[in-house]
């Protein structure tokens, strides 16, 4: 519990009553994805150090599912002591979400059919509002939803008998990312003559599971499995604002 308690000190600045915060419709959803995001990886990596530890199957899932919903919770009562910010019980929703998708998938399958992934890529939006959406690189990798897109990963063919006549390590992946989304609870942003309209647009992509992949070299499949967390650079179809766009390339 060190992080939430660093944060305190660091992150929050104005402290005030404890109260709740319905924000449910701020930064079109992007915030929420990420607490998803946060979550269900935490759990994951719970999950392998109870599993290393030789506890059983159920009491891995068990312990690490709580494990991630206390973390999560304790950031979330922090922010409820926060005069900008407020418990947020749609926030504790989409970290029961991150646990539930990772859960789900260990109690049906064993195993991660569908992965939740992270892409970034720096936007021309963050310097609008620095303040905000972050000054620097570290800040803007974590605030600049503009830049982010989140991501599930999965083959259709490791969820039928035909698994075994195609590569499943060949993924196509859904995303979800924003534009022009310069401030948190409102859809349209003015700076002198320039105007900004945020819109969310929804992604079509490929990706790769290295962890289906034949990889004998041990060191190598360590290294590699950082890529079952972060989305690689794919061509990509996005849609927006009803047009669809083709990327040659997408961060």
């Amino acid at each position: 519990m060190t992080t939430p308690i660093l944060l305190q000190s660091v992150w929050y600045e104005t402290p005030g009553n404890f109260h709740v915060q319905n924000d449910g419709r701020s930064w079109l959803g992007m915030d929420k994805a990420g607490h998803a995001f946060s979550a269900y990886h935490l759990q994951k990596q719970a999950h392998r150090i109870y599993k290393w530890a030789d506890y059983s199957d159920k009491k891995s899932l068990l312990f690490s599912s709580g494990i991630s919903l206390l973390f999560q919770s304790s950031f979330e009562v922090l922010d409820g002591f926060q005069k900008n910010y407020g418990f947020s019980w749609p926030d504790m929703m989409a970290n029961a979400s991150g646990i539930l998708l990772y859960s789900g998938q260990q109690i049906l399958w064993k195993e991660e059919k569908i992965r939740l992934k992270f892409s970034y890529s720096p936007s021309p939006f963050a310097a609008i509002r620095p303040e905000v959406l972050g000054g620097n690189f570290q800040e803007r990798l974590l605030k600049d939803y503009n830049g982010q897109t989140y991501w599930l990963s999965f083959s259709p063919f490791n969820f039928t008998q035909s698994s075994k006549s195609f590569p499943t390590w060949l993924q196509f992946s859904l995303g979800y990312s924003v534009n022009e989304k310069i401030v948190g609870t409102e859809n349209y942003f003015s700076l002198g003559s320039d105007q900004y309209h945020a819109h969310s647009h929804l992604l079509l992509s490929l990706d790769i599971d290295f962890s289906k992949m034949n990889i004998r070299n041990s060191t190598l499949k360590k290294v590699l499995s950082i890529f079952n967390t972060l989305k690689l650079p794919f061509p990509a179809l996005s849609l927006a604002q009803n047009q669809l766009r083709f990327h040659p390339i997408y961060f």
